[in-house]
């Protein structure tokens, strides 16, 4: 073997385990990287999640009952709910603000008890077949929700919210 045919092997050598390069795509003008603007997007979403403020003492304007069932009175167990001082609530045990079927207790687990218990009562007791929550307009949702959940402790309980028909 010569020097040429040595030296042409050897490179030829090297040139197999040379890694191989691949070359750059060259992008379209009608391509673009959307990537920058979806990290402006994502810290859009982020700067007004924190920056909002949420207005929890907004008054919502109910729209009007169009479809309802008609609920006796007679065949119910009524728990009636009116604003109290401060974010207290006065709940009360039967249909109508009578100070003798309120409500007492402070704790509002035992308030839950008392309540699960009451409407227990009426419905094994008194034959009663669902449960009618009453509340003024300025109790809050949140009271009239803690209500129901405390009724839906006993089995087989149809709760239902009254609400004013206007004439």
């Amino acid at each position: 073997m010569n020097q040429s045919e040595s030296s042409s092997a050897i490179d030829s050598a090297e040139f197999d385990e040379a890694p191989v390069l691949k070359r750059r795509r060259v992008r379209d003008d009608g391509e673009m990287d959307i990537t920058p603007m979806i990290d402006i997007t994502f810290l859009l979403l982020i700067f007004f999640l924190v920056a909002s403020k949420i207005d929890s003492d907004s008054e919502v304007t109910l729209p009007k009952a169009r479809n309802g069932t008609a609920v006796t009175v007679k065949s119910s167990a009524v728990l009636t709910i009116t604003p109290g001082t401060g974010d207290a609530v006065n709940i009360y045990t039967g249909d109508g603000a009578v100070e003798e079927n309120r409500i007492t207790s402070i704790d509002l687990a035992e308030q839950e008890a008392v309540i699960a218990d009451y409407v227990e009562r009426m419905m094994r007791d008194e034959n009663k077949q669902q449960i009618i929550i009453k509340a003024e307009k300025s109790v809050k949702h949140r009271e009239v929700s803690r209500v129901m959940q405390a009724c839906g402790f006993v089995d087989d309980a149809k709760v239902f919210v009254a609400v004013l028909e206007e004439s």
